[in-house]
């Protein structure tokens, strides 16, 4: 995300290009059109008798200096055109080249994700797959009604992040896995240049469970993701059609910033002010990769 300006400057190049083809092309027309007055109107007819030849010497050397140079500068305009031209074709070809190698290595991304999804298991559960995600959900919402004893709506969203974290630390093989591979897939899109860095991030979220949304939600303000991962959930809006039914307390004010929920956003509550890594017990400095 902080190479943007970088990334933009194709499209500013190309629209400058543009603009400097149709300005070269109008230059060169005007110069025609006015090598065409001074060589009516500049110079005086040659006279009849024995100076005619002499008046045309004289108007030979009149056009070589005024029509001949301004033809010749629109010559050379036309040139310039057409080097343009050329290096705006040769760019838009190494784009078209560039979006097809992205979409190809992003396809495969997604294809190996998927496997390794249906790879995950559980010695203690006979639940593989996708299945897994319920699982961890499920023993997410257990630590979290058992924490500190306390009645449940005295818990906090750091309470709910912890009891998570203790999930991920118990099952690293299932969760750190998963969560790994979904980071470099939504960071590969961010730090290429495709033509709509949301339409594919959009492929990805789309992809997602209701148990899978619901365990990124925590695993972006867990420790192992807040610093890398909880930037890029904003950023691309993965939270948006989450929808907050499977949150430990839907009521829970959140640390994310409206942006990462899209345009579900007024179905949750937000913090005043979304707190740093020094501030909340919970968003420690990450320890292990997203």
């Amino acid at each position: 995300m902080n190479q943007k300006s970088e990334k933009a400057n194709p499209t500013w190049n190309q629209t400058g290009v543009r603009y400097g083809i149709w300005i070269c092309i109008v230059a060169a027309i005007v110069f025609v059109i006015l090598g065409f007055v001074a060589a009516r109107l500049g110079y005086q007819t040659p006279r009849p008798g024995l100076d005619h030849l002499t008046d045309l010497g004289n108007f030979g050397s009149y056009l070589q200096g005024t029509t001949a140079s301004l033809w010749s500068l629109a010559g050379l305009l036309i040139i310039f055109v057409a080097f343009l031209a050329q290096q705006q074709q040769l760019t838009l070809q190494q784009r078209q080249f560039e979006q097809q190698s992205f979409e190809n290595h992003f396809f495969q991304l997604l294809t190996l994700h998927d496997e390794i999804v249906k790879t995950l298991r559980c010695e203690d559960v006979e639940a593989e797959g996708s299945l897994i995600f319920r699982v961890m959900h499920r023993r997410t919402v257990v630590a979290y009604q058992d924490v500190e004893g306390g009645p449940m709506e005295h818990h906090t969203e750091a309470s709910a992040v912890k009891c998570y974290q203790g999930v991920f630390d118990s099952n690293p093989e299932v969760l750190g896995h998963y969560f790994r591979s979904l980071y470099h897939i939504i960071k590969f899109v961010d730090d290429s240049r495709p033509a709509d860095k949301k339409r594919y991030t959009s492929i990805v979220r789309a992809r997602l469970s209701a148990y899978e949304h619901v365990l990124l939600h925590y695993n972006g303000l867990s420790e192992y993701g807040v610093k890398k991962f909880k930037p890029l959930i904003e950023e691309y809006e993965l939270l948006e059609n989450m929808g907050p039914g499977l949150l430990m307390n839907p009521e829970h004010p959140t640390s994310y910033s409206p942006k990462a929920f899209g345009d579900d956003r007024v179905l949750f509550k937000f913090q005043r002010s979304n707190p740093t890594p020094a501030q909340s017990p919970h968003l420690a400095v990450d320890s292990k990769p997203a």
